[in-house]
């Protein structure tokens, strides 16, 4: 079983449940995404997302190809499941993944085990899963901190 979750912890996910994503409640919390949503449902707050706005809906179909749906989603406060979702029912699909550079792989293989994952994934503008991944195929595992 889990940690226990404190009347704190449960009066921030009624507040910020629909306002944020579950991961930034659960990074606030030191919870993980699963464990929020899991508690909003328990907590009877687990409403569907209020719907997007026009204004929205223009700005990510504008945007998607240039800018990596989790920051849109971020600009927007939304969860990028539901840009996701959105350029599904327009017929479109976020476009594939940016490729690693060789600059990128350097510093990867330069600063990989020195800094924290965090800290590189905001100097590469990447997400420390995609360095994860990358450190694994570059066979940098079990160098991180």
């Amino acid at each position: 079983m889990g940690k226990h979750w404190l009347v704190k912890d449960d009066q921030y996910v009624r507040k910020w449940y629909h306002r944020k994503v579950a991961e930034e409640i659960g990074r606030v919390l030191h919870r993980s995404t699963f464990a929020v949503r899991t508690r909003a449902i328990d907590l009877g707050c687990s409403k569907p997302p209020h719907p997007m706005t026009h204004k929205e809906k223009a700005y990510i179909l504008r945007s998607y190809k240039n800018i990596p749906i989790s920051k849109i989603a971020k600009r927007l406060n939304r969860a990028p499941m539901r840009i996701y979702e959105l350029l599904k029912k327009e017929g479109l699909s976020a476009p594939a993944k940016r490729p690693w550079t060789n600059r990128e792989n350097k510093l990867l293989k330069q600063l990989y085990g020195k800094f924290a994952i965090k800290q590189l994934a905001a100097q590469l503008d990447r997400t420390a899963v995609s360095l994860y991944v990358r450190a694994k195929v570059l066979d940098l595992t079990g160098k991180h901190r």
